[in-house]
């Protein structure tokens, strides 16, 4: 495994320079350790967003002891939560935490063929779960006022229904 990365990212930098200089094993570990230091830097957003319970208010009783100081940033205390909902044009709700920045976003309902609907595969189950946690988030009370941007809806012309999953899975398509 690691001769095949080496390989490749030679092949990579020999593409990007034009046939530069061949990378070294020091070259290579400084990208593994910024690697492993990107991936570390997500599991601790990942981990302080998990412990996050999106609420407002929460003490901080002494400054002087950091498990008090975590207690009151992640444990809010009041009955609303501490989120940004936005509406955006066509529809879609965005909801932001304001103290772990953890966002939601409506998913992308995977298209299925033959072999999705006879096997409950992992990627509609994912999709299941991810639409669970966006609809309880979307559920939030909060006293804040819900921006918008609404200037239009997507319909199909054919049923004249809302058409906003599949112009999200466009977008999702080209990289949005």
């Amino acid at each position: 495994m690691r001769e095949a990365l080496k390989a490749f990212l030679r092949a990579l930098i020999v593409l990007v320079d034009g046939g530069g200089e061949q990378i070294t094993d020091r070259h290579y570990e400084i990208a593994k350790a910024m690697g492993i230091t990107i991936v570390r830097m997500n599991q601790v957003l990942a981990n302080r967003q998990s412990q996050c319970n999106h609420r407002k208010g929460g003490t901080i009783r002494h400054l002087s002891h950091s498990q008090s100081i975590a207690d009151g940033l992640n444990h809010g205390t009041s009955l609303q939560y501490s989120v940004r909902k936005h509406r955006m044009m066509n529809g879609d709700l965005w909801i932001d935490c304001t103290r772990c920045g953890k966002k939601w976003r409506p998913p992308v309902k995977p298209t299925l063929n033959w072999f999705d609907k006879k096997f409950r595969t992992e990627r509609f189950k994912n999709y299941e779960a991810a639409l669970a946690e966006y609809t309880a988030a979307a559920n939030f009370d909060t006293n804040n006022v819900t921006s918008d941007s609404i200037q239009c809806n997507f319909y199909d012309p054919q049923t004249g229904r809302l058409a906003n999953d599949q112009i999200r899975a466009m977008y999702a398509k080209i990289g949005g």
